[in-house]
């Protein structure tokens, strides 16, 4: 079964909750200088661009929270100290993966957690976000790595919007909640 533009919930998002996502991304990107963070093959991306990317993406996490409520949304640092994903509810981990566009991929990288789920949030503005579709980590660890990537390579799994093995947003609500649940 593919999920359909129905299927889609979108989340509008208070300019309080979007200024606390871009404050929290300030410091995130200041610890990551602290660290000295290996960037990887990539140069480090502009600061502003860099503010933007980070602000989106714990926007994304935002709208997953909210909709998924009740619902951990779990600190950065927690994260990074404990190798946490972003979101959790009745042991059930959840990573929202967040893409500046609306037509982009589910991205996974190959050294995730198999039993995470991956949650594909979009949004071109930070106040609007499309959360689309999810699906587990082993779901999408059958496909070859690389292999629908824009530019392939073996460093992730792109999992196109089209793939059977993403789920409507209202299956995972179910999963965490039961049926019923608002």
């Amino acid at each position: 079964m593919s999920v359909i533009e129905s299927d889609f919930v979108w989340i509008t998002l208070l300019e309080k909750r979007v200024e606390f996502c871009r404050n929290l991304a300030l410091e995130i990107i200041a610890s990551k200088v602290e660290d000295g963070i290996d960037w990887g093959r990539n140069a480090a991306p502009p600061p502003e661009k860099s503010v933007y990317i980070e602000t989106l993406g714990l926007c994304g996490e935002a709208a997953a929270m909210l909709y998924l409520s009740p619902i951990n949304w779990i600190t950065v640092r927690e994260r990074k100290k404990f190798g946490l994903p972003d979101l959790e509810c009745n042991g059930i981990k959840i990573d929202a993966k967040t893409r500046s566009r609306h037509d982009y991929d589910l991205v996974i990288q190959r050294n995730a957690d198999r039993d995470w789920i991956y949650l594909l949030a979009t949004g071109s503005e930070l106040h609007r976000i499309c959360l689309r579709a999810w699906c587990y980590g082993h779901e999408a660890m059958m496909r070859a790595p690389g292999t629908s990537a824009p530019v392939p390579g073996p460093n992730a799994y792109w999992i196109n919007q089209g793939d059977e093995i993403l789920k409507p947003m209202r299956e995972l609500r179910i999963l965490l909640h039961g049926r019923g649940a608002r």
